[in-house]
């Protein structure tokens, strides 16, 4: 009986091997799923910050541009909340004085609120804020600072506040 279960087990001893390495490839394939995930999420969260670069920096030239007689009274947010999601706009939400100054207005879909916030006579703020990771509140800021010298005014680099 002990030759026969020699032979069983001699047969069946490639087995082992096979199964650890199998095993060991799981292991492998989870940890590079979870490295490519979160890479990804990463760059999902920089796209989504590009946009709130590239229209910070446009409100705040556009709110330059107008500022002739001085500067906007601060506007209500566009849209009034971080959207928990993407939103579009539609003309009427940029009716207001800091944003008629934008000869473009934001018509795409956003994932920021958009903010002019007029902080003293010659200084104010493009702010834009997002809820990237969708809990209801906001978790991402973008702001251009804007100031005014008697020479003119000035928009400072972006400020990105994200994690």
């Amino acid at each position: 009986m002990t030759e026969g279960g020699e032979q069983v087990a001699k047969k069946n001893s490639w087995l082992v091997p096979v199964l650890i390495g199998a095993g060991v490839l799981v292991m492998i394939l989870i940890v590079l799923s979870s490295i490519a995930v979160s890479g990804f999420r990463a760059y999902l969260s920089r796209a989504k910050q590009a946009e709130a670069l590239t229209y910070t920096r446009q409100l705040a030239t556009a709110v330059i541009a107008c500022s002739t007689e001085g500067l906007p009274p601060t506007t209500t947010p566009v849209p009034p909340t971080p959207p928990l999601g993407k939103y579009v706009s539609v003309a009427s939400d940029w009716d207001q004085p800091a944003f008629k100054c934008n000869p473009s207005p934001l018509q795409l879909p956003q994932y920021f609120s958009y903010q002019w916030l007029r902080t003293s006579d010659n200084a104010g703020q493009v702010v834009a804020k997002a809820d990237l990771n969708h809990d209801g509140a906001a978790d991402c800021e973008v702001r251009v600072d804007v100031t005014c010298e008697p020479t003119g005014c000035s928009a400072a680099a972006p400020v990105v506040l994200c994690p």
